[in-house]
C-alpha cells in the first residue's frame, strides 16, 4: 500500500510542474516583413488596459500594440503621438501586431505617465 501511495503522490507532484501544451502554448507569431523595422506614430495607447494602436509611416493599416511588446524597463507604455520603431508579425489567427517596439533608432520610448489610483474606485471598505 505504501508503494502505491508513493507512486500516486509522485505522479501528482510531477504533473504540477509539467509544461502546458494547450492551444495557447501552440500559438506562435510569424514575421510578415522579414524582421525589417518599421517606423510609425502612436495613434493612441490606453495605459490602464495596456494596449493601443500605431499608425505606420508607410501608410499601411494601423497596427495593434500590447504593452508586453514594448522594450522598456519598469512601467511599459507609449505616449499618444510618439514616434516609434517596431516589427510587424502575424499571429496564428491572422491578426497583425507590433513587437520589439522602441523609440527612434532603438532609443527608449517616452511613454505616458502611469495613471494614479482614482478615488471613485474607493468604496470605503
Amino acid at each position: 500500500m505504501f508503494k502505491s501511495l508513493m507512486f500516486s503522490t509522485l505522479a501528482v507532484s510531477t504533473r504540477a510542474f509539467a509544461p502546458s501544451f494547450g492551444a495557447r502554448a501552440l500559438r506562435t507569431t510569424t514575421p510578415l516583413f522579414s524582421e525589417d523595422m518599421k517606423t510609425g506614430t502612436v495613434k493612441w495607447f490606453n495605459t490602464q488596459k495596456g494596449f493601443g494602436f500605431i499608425v505606420p509611416a508607410d501608410g499601411t493599416s494601423d497596427v495593434f500594440v500590447h504593452q508586453t511588446a514594448i522594450i522598456s524597463d519598469g512601467f511599459r507604455s507609449l505616449a499618444d503621438g510618439e514616434e516609434v520603431q517596431f516589427k510587424v508579425v502575424e499571429d496564428n489567427n491572422g491578426r497583425v501586431k507590433a513587437v520589439d517596439v522602441t523609440g527612434p533608432e532603438g532609443a527608449d520610448v517616452m511613454g505616458a505617465q502611469r495613471q494614479e489610483y482614482r478615488e471613485s474606485y474607493d468604496d470605503g471598505y
